[in-house]
């Protein structure tokens, strides 16, 4: 089994290569700004994906105004339905919601192009995170302010590959599951119990074979358990079980934050956390109406209502949680994540942004017959062999070229492909 550090020198590799192939196609026109909350008419939203019954719940909620769970201020007019393409339980629901999201008076386009080309902003909904960030970064590019929906990606690398894109373009981007807006579980955030001094959450936790077990449904759990907690978790242990995992973490100043996630028997939202002041319930599901009020306002305004270093530490916390839980036969040894200055293994978040110009010295010095001119720069061919890129610097046609998993990793593959975005050369982050 890899290390964490062998496996964030893989990260990082990851990061890397999908960089280069965006440098591949070069700068987007930016999007004209969008975040105008005095607008009188509503915004036009597209969606990327139609594999989850999130998208025929959004669309209602914001398509019929005469109905309870109404938001206003937006539409959503256009959506492209390809989400995974392959797992089977997405891919049998895309012909049902798309024939609903038509009923709705949704356009139904035949590219993600074709998406950001009619829209105002977009929710990236596809049900597998390993396509998130290959479809994610040509939205990036356009400057179109985006909600990505659970699981942001599979891996954390495309976690923090996404949001360097963003920061690089400057293109609001922000990704939460809807337990985070449980009544409860806000009142708690906003201080209502005093200092939290602990928390216990549970929420179901069904697996797929394609991600990491917490990250595909045991994340609504984990962000519950973020929202009440915040920041700062150092290190992370977790127990097998015969009917589900518990993750133990253990928060700055000693504080300690617990998940179970729930896979056989009963299963349900809640928890309970832990203040200065008061005891009170907490995890609960709100449903989704309190979530896309905040996907509004987030379009609206243009400012995220998750910090990328929360959702970044959620996901080392997953990712922690299961190297633990796979370490020992189970018996939970503690791994490290990142700590509370917001690193990951001793580097900071933010000294991922690359160095533009030299990124393409790097590239010509290893591959100078490819590099004529900025848009010509490659990757070396085992690099784009190893993940997916063709010649022409979009992902190759053949079967799940665009994911890849490192030999005896026991980690599932993530996307790679067909990315756009990265600036060339004369232009410095």
């Amino acid at each position: 089994m890899m290390t964490t550090r062998q496996r964030f020198g893989e990260m990082l590799l990851k990061v890397f290569v999908v960089l280069v192939s965006l440098l591949l196609l070069g700068d987007c026109e930016p999007a004209r700004s969008v975040w105008a909350a005095e607008s009188p008419q509503p915004l036009r939203l597209g969606i990327i994906g139609l594999d989850t019954s999130h998208v025929v719940a959004f669309t209602q909620a914001l398509n019929q105004p005469d109905t309870a769970d109404h938001v206003p201020g937006a539409r959503v007019v256009a959506a492209y339905p390809e989400g995974s393409r392959d797992i089977e339980s997405s891919v049998r629901r895309v012909p049902g919601y798309t024939k609903t999201l038509r009923e709705l008076d949704v356009e139904i386009v035949p590219s993600i192009a074709a998406v950001i080309s009619r829209v105002d902003a977009v929710m990236l909904e596809s049900n597998d995170g390993r396509v998130h960030l290959e479809q994610a970064a040509p939205v990036i590019a356009a400057g179109k302010p985006l909600f990505i929906d659970k699981p942001m990606a599979a891996s954390l690398a495309d976690v923090m590959a996404i949001f360097e894109l963003a920061r690089h373009h400057g293109t609001p981007v922000f990704s939460s599951s809807c337990l985070r807006y449980g009544e409860s579980t806000q009142a708690v955030r906003r201080g209502t119990i005093g200092a939290v001094l602990g928390c216990d959450i549970y929420s179901p936790d069904v697996t797929e074979a394609t991600h990491p077990d917490f990250f595909w449904y045991g994340i609504h759990g984990c962000e519950a358990l973020f929202t009440a907690m915040g920041t700062g978790c150092e290190s992370v242990s977790c127990t097998r079980g015969s009917a589900g995992d518990c993750v133990t973490g253990r928060w700055k100043n000693g504080r300690i934050g617990t998940f179970r996630g729930l896979r056989d028997g009963k299963r349900g939202y809640g928890g309970t956390a832990f203040g200065s002041e008061q005891i009170m319930t907490s995890g609960e599901n709100p449903g989704y109406r309190p979530l896309v009020v905040e996907i509004i306002r987030f379009f609206q305004t243009g400012k995220p209502p998750v910090a990328p270093e929360e959702t970044l530490e959620i996901f080392a916390f997953m990712e922690a949680a299961g190297e633990s839980r796979d370490s020992g036969g189970g018996s939970g040894a503690p791994a490290t994540l990142f700590v509370v200055t917001g690193t990951y293994t001793g580097i900071p978040y933010g000294l991922l942004t690359p160095d533009w110009s030299g990124l393409r010295k790097r590239i010509e010095a290893r591959s100078p017959g490819n590099c004529q001119s900025a848009a010509g720069c490659k990757p070396s061919r085992p690099e784009r062999e190893r993940f997916g890129v063709s010649d022409a610097g979009r992902a190759s046609s053949r079967p799940n070229a665009d994911h890849h998993s490192s030999p005896g990793s026991g980690r599932p593959p993530v996307g790679m492909s067909s990315l756009q975005g990265i600036p060339n050369s004369t232009v410095q982050p």
